[in-house]
């Protein structure tokens, strides 16, 4: 013998759309510096950087950290940069070092 169910209600909450519309995500950002940007040939320079809001970063060095350092000593002239790229978003920073 099956039982029925009469009569039953259904109620059903509406939520407005705002509510769950996520917060557009920061853009990415990025700083990039050398310890000096005129040097003789066999001289070090450091350069640093650091980036914000990136989930993948790449330049001169390959795949980069968040924010790190790296000490070179150019033969010539050489441009450093850094892609800092997010998920709306991306920025390209760069620093010079010119060797004389």
């Amino acid at each position: 013998m099956k039982k029925a169910l009469i009569g039953a209600i259904i109620t059903l909450s509406l939520m407005p759309v705002a509510a769950f519309a996520a917060e557009k995500p920061a853009k990415a950002s990025c700083t990039m510096t050398a310890s000096d940007t005129s040097i003789k040939p066999g001289e070090s320079v450091t350069i640093s950087w650091s980036t914000e809001n990136s989930s993948l970063r790449v330049g001169s060095f390959g795949l980069m950290a968040q924010s790190g350092s790296v000490t070179v000593s150019p033969k010539f002239t050489t441009d450093y940069y850094i892609d800092a790229i997010g998920l709306n978003s991306s920025n390209h920073c760069h620093v010079v070092v010119r060797v004389k």
